[in-house]
């Protein structure tokens, strides 16, 4: 079931290019980068993806 949420113009503006690059769509974008750092350890949105004015407000 999909949730909408806020999300920052730039923020999806990126993922917008991306999703169309890799063939994936906006959100799966997004949840790949979120998973991407989650197995990196290396936080895609410095701190911004769980909330916030720059990310996504959930």
């Amino acid at each position: 079931m999909g949730m909408p949420v806020r999300i920052d113009d730039k923020l999806y503006e990126q993922a917008r290019i991306e999703a169309l690059v890799e063939h994936r769509t906006i959100a799966g974008q997004i949840e790949y980068w979120d998973c991407w750092s989650c197995i990196t350890r290396q936080p895609r949105f410095a701190g911004k993806f769980r909330g916030g004015s720059a990310g996504i407000d959930a």
